[in-house]
């Protein structure tokens, strides 16, 4: 073999170093005893895999994992969409799609703040009744026309028409909306009102699409199930029964979304007709995730590969008493005995298989003071409370006082944890030594015949409380009778003006002292055994990355990110270095 001829670096036009050749080399080496080659060699391995560790330190600070574009989910869930509209969608299928297909101008996000979408930005007023929105100058429609301020009052207006009896029609009631220009919108509200922001997350229709509607065809208009919007992903293809009822809606990925392109490619919706049927496709592989999953059943889906993600509800679920129909809940000894005597640590553990928060108070997560922690209880402290107050069990184990039994009637709706949760209310007090017996109502006649008139001892339910935070409907005195949330009958001034400031604060930290003072006069009542907060409970296939779950308002808010959900990941290189703390 030749000798490689030596290697020139020249440094200047006058000065050069020469490296030496393979036989330089040799004769170098060759020179050397056996001990000192293998020194050499040995510096010249540890020299080599030094310098590539080096520069693979430099690759890692240089560069960062990213979601690469690309898979599909296929979802089950239960009821066929009727309203794919933000206007006038009720059900939970017609929501969940919405929550995909459209936008409003803000977004919530896992954090629990509303981020902007269609808005690039927002100001207030001074005096919180003008709420000024800026458009994104990008923001599109699914078919291509731009976003702009008209297609946000059109949107509002169809909210506010009696005749498409929407949703929120009450949440929009004396508010008006203009556009200034193609970009900017104004709102302007009859009194300052805090929550109005969380109005703003209601999804835009297109104008365009919808002006030529009529206000009587409105509720069957085509677009209602072939819809078009600005959300992140639009449809793909739609699959009808032979009767053309939609069975499967598959939707892909819009690139021009405010947020930037979602990552997955499809994600398809299948509907099915009841629990069963949708838990056996589920089985069977056929649908890939479940939203409002069972607690009982969460186990199951963990061991055939999903995820189950503990969503907190802004919901407040107790034992509300009506001391206008009985009146030993007059006394507060009673309620406070009845509310100490409660395990909600052991109604969680066994009805709600622990996905709940305990409550002692009315406010929901995420609005429960951090300092605040749920009192352990004993049926001894409860009685000891009850015999302090001059009551006395007779020979029948009941507590009397005077006339009085302690005997009262429990009422909820027949559903599973609704019936299972009165069932350990049911012997608790027994236990306490009350006399007890519980009424089981469908849905719809437990609202008509027993809450909208008041015609309970004891109503067992949940309030909705919502992101806002705002308890008015469910604790000033002027909501004591139907239409009015007040199901406990509660009366305090000091509350009804703490609610009424809480709507009209705007500062933040005021809010929270507001909230903290409401918190401890209500629970200080106690106008109800307040019980737990429900968790919403989600399985997805293990490989969906990308999902955060935090506070929502109801199921469809799974879907506040979707956007940022992915199967892979791909490394790129950036210009400056990546730092891990």
């Amino acid at each position: 073999m030749s000798e490689v001829p030596s290697v020139n670096i020249y440094l200047t036009k006058r000065w050069h170093v020469h490296l030496p050749g393979s036989g330089a080399l040799r004769e170098g080496m060759s020179s050397l005893s056996f001990l000192e080659r293998a020194i050499v060699i040995v510096l010249s391995v540890t020299l080599l895999v030094s310098t590539l560790m080096m520069l693979g330190e430099i690759r890692d600070i240089f560069s960062r994992s990213v979601p690469s574009p690309g898979g599909n989910l296929t979802e089950g869930i239960i009821g066929t969409p009727r309203f794919i509209n933000p206007v006038i969608a009720r059900s939970d299928a017609d929501k969940d799609l919405v929550a995909l297909i459209y936008s409003g101008l803000m977004r919530p996000s896992p954090s629990g703040e509303l981020i902007p979408d269609l808005a690039e930005s927002y100001k207030v007023s001074d005096d919180g009744m003008t709420y000024t929105f800026t458009l994104r100058s990008g923001a599109v429609f699914h078919d291509g026309s731009r976003v702009i301020a008209n297609d946000v009052v059109y949107t509002i207006h169809q909210i506010q028409n009696p005749l498409n009896a929407s949703p929120f029609a009450r949440a929009w009631e004396g508010i008006s909306a203009s556009a200034v220009d193609e970009r900017t919108v104004v709102f302007k509200l009859g009194k300052p009102y805090a929550q109005f922001i969380d109005n703003t997350t209601v999804g835009i229709l297109p104008r365009t699409l919808w002006q030529e509607t009529s206000e009587e065809t409105f509720a069957v208009h085509r677009l209602n199930v072939e819809p078009v919007g600005s959300g992140p992903f639009m449809i793909d293809s739609i699959q009808r029964d032979d009767s053309g009822i939609p069975f499967a809606y598959t939707l892909k990925r819009f690139p021009r979304f405010t947020l930037g392109s979602p990552y997955l490619e499809h994600i398809t919706i299948m509907m099915y007709g009841n629990e069963r049927d949708l838990l056996s496709a589920f089985e069977e592989g056929t649908v890939e995730s479940l939203r409002d999953v069972q607690p009982s059943y969460a186990e199951t889906a963990e061991k055939l590969g999903a995820n189950v993600d503990s969503y907190p509800l802004p919901r407040t679920f107790g034992a509300f008493f009506n001391q206008n129909k009985n009146q030993i809940f007059t006394e507060r000894a009673i309620r406070n005995a009845l509310s100490t005597a409660i395990d909600r640590e052991g109604i969680i553990d066994d009805i709600l298989y622990g996905y709940a928060t305990p409550l002692e108070g009315p406010l929901p997560p995420p609005l429960i003071p951090a300092d605040k922690v749920v009192d352990s209880t004993t049926v001894g402290e409860a009685r000891a409370i009850l015999e302090n107050a001059g009551w006395a069990r007779g020979d029948d184990g009941v507590y009397a006082k005077k006339s009085q039994r302690l005997a009262f009637t429990i009422s909820t709706a027949n559903t599973a944890e609704l019936k299972q949760t009165a069932e350990a209310l049911e012997r608790a007090w027994e236990t306490l030594g009350a006399d007890v017996s519980v009424e089981l109502f469908d849905l719809g006649a437990l609202h008509q015949n027993i809450i909208r008139p008041r015609a309970y001892d004891i109503l067992l339910f949940g309030q909705v409380v919502g992101r806002g935070g705002d308890l008015y409907p469910f604790w000033h005195s002027s909501q004591r009778n139907d239409p009015g949330l007040n199901i406990a009958l509660y009366t305090n001034i000091e509350v009804d003006d703490m609610l009424s400031d809480i709507r009209t604060t705007l500062d933040a930290a005021t809010q929270d002292d507001l909230y903290a003072s409401l918190d401890s006069e209500i629970t200080a009542d106690v106008p109800a055994v307040f019980l737990y907060a429900p968790h919403l409970l989600y399985a997805l296939p293990g490989w969906i990355k990308g999902v955060v779950s935090g506070p929502v308002d109801e199921a469809s808010e799974r879907f506040m990110n979707v956007y940022e959900w992915h199967t892979g990941t791909r490394t790129i290189l950036t210009a400056s270095p990546v730092l891990n703390y």
